[in-house]
């Protein structure tokens, strides 16, 4: 793997979060899907957890590091790219870092969609349905 210029040893400026990936979305298709439309990766990772039997599952979403700031503000510019048949978020890595609570984008869609499954789910009287946390 190549290393990233001096400048960008943190990653500030090159550094994108990805989120909503289907659980079967991989590094590879991650770094691929970047790379083609918006210029080197040097970095991709997509966050798995632990299932028994030792399997890994995709959480839903990842990291890329870009080789160029460019490339990292032009991939933020696409509003909600398709990866893996699924409609995604993206933004700069450090921007979800300071907001971490704040879960909307822009548009501040993901605040209603999370309060309204967070309604529904907390209505159910099934107990084997997931409840949030």
């Amino acid at each position: 793997m190549s290393q990233p210029n001096q400048k960008n040893n943190n990653f500030k400026d090159t550094k994108i979060f990805v989120g909503g990936l289907t659980w079967r979305t991989t590094t590879d298709d991650l770094r691929n899907f970047f790379q083609v439309k918006f210029g080197e990766v040097i970095d991709a990772n997509v966050v798995s957890e632990g299932l028994p039997g030792g399997k890994l599952r995709s959480k839903g979403y990842g990291f890329v590091v870009f080789r160029n700031a460019e490339s990292a503000n032009t991939a933020c510019q696409l509003p909600w790219p398709v990866i893996d048949g699924r409609q995604t978020n993206v933004n700069m890595a450090y921007i979800g870092a300071k907001n971490n609570t704040n879960l909307s984008n822009q548009n501040g869609l993901f605040n209603q969609a999370a309060s309204h499954q967070y309604q529904l789910a907390s209505h159910n009287p099934n107990q084997h349905f997931p409840q949030p946390y």
